[in-house]
């Protein structure tokens, strides 16, 4: 997340607080800095600069910190990607740019033009999201799998609802062992439906409830990987997956004003100030009430906020 203070400046201070929370659970592996959730999108460079300095500084080592380096071309990418580069970034995840329709070719060109500017100095990672970037064409499991065997990318977060395309790349990837390529699944349909088919072998999970349950989420895929399979505490699991997907069933653009608004409600220390970034809007009334509702049937099956 990035947390604001109320006239519209980065606070530091709170996205180090969360920070903490996050990893004092024990089940965090990575921070994620500037994604979606983190409204990446709409911060200026200096913030972002800052953002990945702080974060590299206040992590410690205590865990990767990763950082989206998404930006309108290429020039402007490399410029964030060399910033990453300097502060200690361990990877930088890349969305493809949204603006005029784009075809699959141009999208493993702009992939390749990030890789050579960057020099193999830093792992390139897809953010493959096109839910958020509506305009790209369909990125085929075939096309990561060619990307990371030509170690242009070295793995993605699969911000897809459909279990098959996870599974069709992991599929790739045991064709040739030689080929490096972390899978990291980005939604909680995908996750449930992963989890289900016995997909269980991605490298982790990037997602925005992560922010809120990380405790859920890893007693969740503990639970379907463990052999042999509890079905009856997988099968309740699932339930409570299910209200977490209703607490996310808003319009995409109230994201990162749900996870605030829920943090900020349980006020928590680093959560004081619930803004979001411009042109972002602020929760409707009605998802509100709603997130208060789902909050409150979490909480009775024992699924608290950090």
């Amino acid at each position: 997340m990035t947390w604001l203070e109320p006239n519209g400046n980065v606070d530091l201070n709170a996205i180090g607080m969360h920070i903490d929370s996050l990893l004092k659970t024990g089940f965090i592996n990575g921070i994620f800095v500037l994604g979606s959730t983190g409204e990446g999108a709409y911060r200026t460079f200096e913030e972002k600069k800052a953002i990945m300095h702080y974060a590299v500084d206040h992590v410690k080592k205590r865990a990767p910190v990763l950082a989206g380096i998404s930006a309108f071309g290429p020039r402007e990418a490399i410029q964030l990607g060399e910033t990453a580069i300097k502060e200690g970034i361990d990877g930088v995840f890349v969305i493809v740019p949204q603006y005029f329709d784009l075809k699959a070719s141009d999208v493993e060109f702009y992939f390749k033009k990030l890789a050579a500017g960057l020099k193999g100095e830093i792992p390139i990672l897809m953010y493959y999201a096109p839910r958020i970037v509506t305009n790209h064409p369909k990125i085929e499991p075939a096309m990561i799998f060619k990307l990371a065997k030509e170690k242009i990318i070295s793995g993605i977060k699969d911000t897809v609802f459909e279990w098959e395309h996870v599974a069709e790349i992991k599929r790739l990837l045991k064709t040739d062992y030689t080929v490096q390529c972390n899978i990291w699944v980005g939604t909680d349909k995908a996750l449930i439906d992963c989890l289900k088919q016995c997909i269980t072998d991605f490298d982790g999970v990037i997602a925005s409830g992560l922010n809120m349950f990380p405790d859920f989420y890893n007693v969740l895929v503990k639970a379907f990987r463990d052999s042999p399979r509890n079905e009856a505490r997988c099968t309740a699991l699932e339930k409570i997956s299910d209200l977490v997907r209703e607490l996310f069933s808003m319009e995409l653009r109230e994201l990162p004003a749900l996870v605030k608004a829920a943090l900020s409600n349980a006020k928590l220390p680093y959560a004081k100030c619930a803004d979001v970034s411009p042109p972002l809007p602020r929760l409707r009334p009605e998802i509100h009430e709603n997130m208060t509702k789902i909050l409150v049937e979490l909480r009775k099956k024992g699924i608290s906020l950090l």
